[in-house]
């Protein structure tokens, strides 16, 4: 594990934690903030957050779930930007303790896939990557003994309770890494050209992110929590017209 000697010290927050409600306003004060779960499982609809984490700045903050509620003003401010790691997924748990991301999505998944297509997306080899920098994975034990636990929440829960330590600074870490990517990713979209017919509109790779794909995200994750409506008709009807265009274009191979 390469070690950064230069990130900041982690901290946690809890209902109990002194200091909580300086907190709350300096997170309802940044235009940035980088956030991160650590739920129950992967099932969008059924898992929700155990514990969650935040950064920005200087900062990196693992805190209890059961804070989330307290941070309602900060999460509703559409004037607020959002930076995550595949985001539609944190913003199902999230949803599903009635947190909704009010301001601007930035998937650094997204980000990395216009400049890197074809390597791998995860936060794990994105850190490796561009940071040079890695972090003891939190779910090494629990890969090794899941029958032993109720679930991944019952690990975290356990995890906190033997190690918080590390429970801790492997959550703001992934709520870190996921900002200092956002930095540089940024920039080399930015120093990115692309050949557009609207360059005063799209001139580089950032301004197809942050005006396409970015705003695309939340439509997705609107399609997938509320499902979309289907005319089956209108569908049936392109079908005979598709299969044609397909086979013509066979024969051009």
């Amino acid at each position: 594990m390469a070690l950064n000697l230069g990130i900041p010290r982690a901290e946690y927050y809890d209902a109990r934690t002194p200091g909580l409600e300086a907190l709350i306003r300096e997170v309802e004060d940044q235009k940035l903030v980088a956030i991160d779960t650590e739920t129950t499982g992967l099932v969008s609809w059924r898992d929700f957050p155990v514990f969650w984490s935040l950064a920005w700045g200087n900062r990196r903050i693992c805190l209890d779930a059961t804070i989330l509620p307290l941070f309602k003003r900060a999460f509703e401010n559409p004037e607020r930007a959002w930076v995550l790691q595949n985001a539609k997924y944190d913003m199902h748990m999230l949803a599903n303790v009635g947190v909704l991301l009010a301001g601007t999505i930035l998937d650094i998944r997204v980000m990395h896939c216009l400049l890197y297509e074809e390597e791998e997306h995860t936060l794990e080899y994105m850190s490796k990557q561009l940071l040079g920098w890695q972090w003891k994975d939190g779910l090494a034990e629990w890969k090794k003994r899941k029958k032993e636990f109720n679930g991944v929440g019952d690990y975290w829960c356990y995890l906190f309770a033997t190690d918080p330590q590390r429970l801790i600074e492997y959550a703001s870490n992934d709520a870190y890494g996921t900002l200092q990517l956002y930095y540089i990713l940024k920039s080399q979209l930015e120093a990115a050209w692309v050949h557009s017919l609207y360059p005063e509109t799209y001139g580089n790779l950032w301004d197809i992110f942050y005006k396409t794909e970015a705003p695309f995200t939340k439509v997705l994750w609107k399609c997938e929590r509320n499902g979309i409506y289907l005319n089956q008709e209108c569908l049936r009807s392109k079908e005979v017209p598709a299969m044609k265009e397909e086979a013509e274009l066979r024969k051009q191979m």
